[in-house]
């Protein structure tokens, strides 16, 4: 997975994201001296959440009825939609969810003939006051996150807004905001909101 890296003369220092078991991963220094890779000691690994959501997003027609159709097979195959956004031309349009169960949907749709893909972005719990979603912007703008897209979830958690991320960067724009104090939400708290 992607990291950051620092050179310090012949010492490159490297933070990665690590899986060392299915489902838990861990962030890592590493270490590197002219091309030889120092082993990770455990003093330097801290286990993370795993905070990436999957986002089906589906390419439709711009034509009558072809939004229905997508609700209706999530509906008749027990999958609820959690949050959307369509981005659309006078010609086609990408919706993009986040559903109760991502995987049955993709299954689903795919077999429906739909033409369908899988993004992880990541759900962000803000303040919701005035200048919530800006100190987060804020925080991600300080060290160059771009953000590709990002639109509001269905309802509230805790009296908070919850908003989803699509950043050009992730494994960059995770640690930043959990360093700021933003509470991100782990996939299976969004897919059960």
């Amino acid at each position: 997975m992607p990291g950051v890296r620092v050179k310090l003369n012949a010492l490159s220092i490297g933070v990665r994201f690590i899986q060392l078991k299915k489902g838990v991963y861990y962030v890592g220094v590493i270490f590197v001296r002219k091309g030889n890779l120092y082993l990770i000691s455990k003093l330097f690994l801290k286990e993370v959440p795993l905070v990436k959501v999957k986002q089906i997003s589906i390419f439709l027609e711009n034509k009558s009825g072809r939004l229905a159709n997508v609700t209706k097979v999530l509906g008749d195959n027990g999958v609820n939609i959690r949050a959307l956004s369509i981005a659309d031309t006078t010609d086609f349009g990408i919706l993009r969810l986040i559903v109760s169960d991502p995987e049955k949907a993709w299954n689903v749709l795919k077999t429906e003939g739909f033409t369908v893909s899988s993004t992880e972005v990541i759900a962000v719990q803000i303040p919701d006051q005035p200048g919530g979603l800006a100190s987060v912007l804020a925080s991600l703008e300080s060290l160059g996150v771009n953000i590709e897209y990002m639109y509001a979830f269905v309802g509230k958690s805790n009296e908070e807004a919850v908003v989803v991320f699509r950043v050009e960067s992730i494994d960059q724009a995770i640690p930043i905001l959990q360093k700021g104090g933003v509470r991100l939400l782990k996939g299976e708290e969004v897919y059960n909101f």
